[in-house]
């Protein structure tokens, strides 16, 4: 398990920081000299204390609450969901307060996946244990295997690059039917939005800030 979530966490990341160093002058403004270690810890300490925050408290209670009954764990779910709903709503008003950089629109996306794979595991959780739901290649399911299993699929949206096939990476579990099937198709186009919305948002970020200077 500790190998996956370094996996999620550095590939989440990843992204971000070649895309700042390599092309920080053209499109940030910045030029590579100009960019400070101290500034790139903080950003990366950010980013994922983000994905800490949204993955590993939610996954041991919400995971402690389904071993319970389904009941108990669609409860610690729901709050777990208003809690990070509250979160993401405080980090859009800090924005509008001030002058969003990258970081921050990086972490808004985060946020925003890891709201939307807490909601989708516990979804499919839900209907495998009513038998509505059915996966192969799957041992010992519980919510924390759905957690991983979602992510597996945010990386794999990017088909470009083959990330999983390069490592060699096999998903946690693979879909039996349609209505396993039909949450990680919520989850992907999700996904693709939040995408969407960052990059249109760092588009009206950039632009501004041209103006501006």
């Amino acid at each position: 398990m500790v190998k996956q979530i370094a996996y999620y966490i550095v590939l989440i990341s990843l992204a971000y920081w070649v895309f700042r160093w390599v092309f920080g002058k053209e499109y940030l403004g910045e030029a590579a000299s100009d960019i400070k270690w101290g500034d790139l810890g903080l950003n990366f300490a950010s980013t994922v204390g983000t994905f800490a925050l949204f993955y590993f408290p939610p996954r041991l209670m919400i995971d402690y609450g389904f071993r319970q009954s389904l009941v108990v764990g669609a409860l610690a779910l729901a709050v777990w969901i208003a809690i990070m709903i509250q979160i993401i709503m405080a980090q859009q008003e800090d924005n509008r307060n001030q002058t969003t950089d990258l970081t921050d629109i990086v972490n808004f996306s985060v946020a925003s996946l890891m709201l939307a794979v807490n909601i989708c595991s516990g979804l499919s959780y839900a209907l495998v244990r009513t038998g509505i739901a059915s996966y192969t290649k799957a041992n010992d399911i519980d919510y924390g295997r759905f957690m991983h299993f979602y992510l597996w699929h945010f990386i794999d949206i990017v088909p470009i690059v083959r990330v999983w096939k390069l490592l060699n990476v096999e998903p946690p579990m693979t879909i039996g039917n349609f209505w396993a099937g039909l949450p990680v198709l919520m989850f992907d186009l999700f996904v693709i939005l939040v995408i969407i919305k960052s990059l249109k948002k760092w588009f009206a970020t950039r632009d501004n800030s041209k103006v501006q200077s």
